[in-house]
């Protein structure tokens, strides 16, 4: 069996009541503590714990966003329509609270949960997450790629961005594994030590590729949501925060977890000397027991 049809035997949908179809899928333990993770840029429902011993005493839900995987695209959606789609699969999983985890682009919408949805949330825990883009210095100390790929979706058209988004999609179907070698070539040494892991990579490259099943339209729709208000306000979240964040992150700076941290009223930071972007994947089972014995 390969790598692909092992990640999608855990995978479902779900008809939500707007019509749209939702992705997702279940991993470890039917009988453990619910968390459900969400994934970062260009990825999908896919993106999960590689190491078994990650998944001891966990049930962990992953999710396609919309645009994504299986997941039907949602014009014009905002951060705040996410929480809909998170509490409707929850109910229909008879998951009544639960823990979320938010890797990278997957941060911002574990504190659109938060913020919308609380009395469902027990904790928060935010790896590399993004932040706001309007605050002072939201890009520094930020590779070149990001800052000009952000400073793009913002001020394109949106079929431009459409377009652009769609080479990347175009290159994965046609070369999954070049593109994703060139992608992570020019990652600095501690991400390039993180994802020596083979079976990281390979996860990774499935979700990636998984994100564009259905087009780029997720993924375009992300760069430009990303750079837009948030439409919440980060001092109004009242649920727990824990973050993780490395020091050598040029993905989302350091910068953007300190101000994470002490904006958000109950949160806390957990700096990682000398890593970078992509240390979830050797961390994950770490990140999940503390956030567990935090509920």
């Amino acid at each position: 069996m390969s790598v692909n049809d092992r990640n999608r035997s855990h995978s479902r949908t779900l008809r939500l009541k707007d019509g749209r179809t939702l992705g997702y899928a279940e991993w470890g333990d039917t009988l453990g503590f619910p968390l459900v993770h969400f994934h970062g840029s260009s990825s999908s429902r896919l993106e999960h714990p590689v190491h078994p011993e990650a998944l001891e005493g966990v049930r962990l839900v992953t999710i396609d966003r919309p645009g994504h995987g299986h997941s039907e695209f949602q014009p014009e959606r905002t951060l705040l329509d996410w929480p809909v789609d998170v509490a409707e699969l929850a109910d229909q999983l008879g998951i009544e609270r639960f823990a979320v985890t938010g890797w990278s682009a997957g941060g911002p919408h574990a504190l659109a949960c938060a913020y919308r949805i609380p009395e469902r949330i027990t904790t928060v825990g935010l790896v590399s997450s993004f932040g706001p883009y309007d605050r002072p210095g939201a890009t520094a100390g930020m590779d070149r790629f990001n800052k000009v790929a952000l400073a793009m979706a913002r001020r394109m058209p949106w079929a431009v961005t459409r377009w652009v988004t769609g080479t990347m999609g175009r290159a994965f179907a046609k070369d999954p594994e070049g593109t994703a070698r060139r992608r992570f070539a020019s990652a600095p040494a501690p991400d390039q030590q993180a994802l020596s892991d083979q079976r990281a990579t390979d996860m990774l490259l499935a979700s990636m590729q998984e994100s564009f099943r259905a087009g780029s339209d997720g993924s375009a729709w992300e760069a430009r949501l990303f750079t837009l208000p948030w439409g919440f306000r980060l001092q109004d979240i009242a649920v727990p925060v824990a973050l993780w964040h490395g020091d050598a992150d040029i993905n989302s700076p350091i910068g953007t977890g300190e101000y994470l941290s002490r904006t958000i009223p109950d949160a806390s930071l957990t700096v990682l000397p000398g890593e970078g972007h992509f240390f979830i994947m050797k961390r994950w089972g770490e990140i999940n027991r503390q956030l567990i014995a935090a509920t």
